[in-house]
């Protein structure tokens, strides 16, 4: 009777306040409208899956999104730097009811002239914060 009582437990947390048994859906939808803001040229609405006290790892650290904002602002001056982002292979692991590990590719597409085009791989730590994901730690590569 333990194991089952457990098992509810852990059933409640899994379907009722997390990321629940829909495979991440909030979170690709987060993601989504990263792609539709960095798309419309918007690095502000882009950043606002970023917790306020998230880590950027690439080629350097940046500790906070403030940080990391400017950094964006920097490397990408002009809508024609951005280029159209896309997102692809997607893999969402919830870690509990309040933490995933997401797993994918970025694609950026630019013409010649400002820098070309542009891909890699991330990982993203996401945490449920006040009722919404944010991103805590972005490793992109």
């Amino acid at each position: 009777m333990r194991w089952l009582r457990s098992a509810l437990v852990v059933l409640f947390f899994w379907t009722g306040s997390g990321i629940g048994a829909d495979g991440g859906s909030a979170i690709r939808a987060e993601m989504a409208a990263q792609e539709q803001a960095w798309n419309n040229g918007d690095i502000p609405g882009f950043m606002r899956a970023y917790a306020d006290d998230c880590t950027f790892v690439s080629k350097q650290v940046v500790h906070g999104k403030d940080a990391l904002q400017r950094r964006y602002e920097k490397k990408y001056p002009s809508r024609q730097r951005m280029g159209t982002l896309s997102f692809s292979g997607i893999e969402v692991q919830a870690l509990d009811a309040q933490v995933a590990i997401v797993t994918g590719q970025f694609h950026l597409a630019r013409a010649a002239s400002a820098g070309g085009a542009a891909h890699g791989t991330f990982s993203l730590v996401w945490q449920l914060q006040n009722g919404h994901w944010k991103i805590m730690l972005d490793h992109t590569a």
